[in-house]
């Protein structure tokens, strides 16, 4: 999710990632357009049953910020921030 003082937006995106530095790419670039749009922070989460996307977000400067259970998830969502 990408957030300014007035909106919000949000996107998922799942699937290993591997050696592919397309994501890489594609992220940079989503990032990049929300700065031209005047977004002043990125905000993603995943779950810890998807490690690799943990360790992609971490990767690309993000910081875990926070994480969530509930009795009836068999995984614990983890949200991450990262100033654009």
């Amino acid at each position: 999710m990408i957030r300014t003082k007035r909106r919000c937006c949000g996107c998922g995106f799942t699937g290993q990632f591997g050696g592919n530095n397309w994501v890489s790419r594609l992220m940079d670039a989503v990032e990049a357009r929300a700065r031209e749009l005047g977004f002043t922070e990125a905000f993603l989460d995943t779950s810890t049953d998807q490690p690799e996307a943990m360790d992609f977000y971490r990767a690309l400067g993000n910081q875990e910020v926070g994480r969530e259970t509930r009795p009836s998830w068999h995984w614990t969502l983890v949200y991450f921030q990262k100033a654009l």
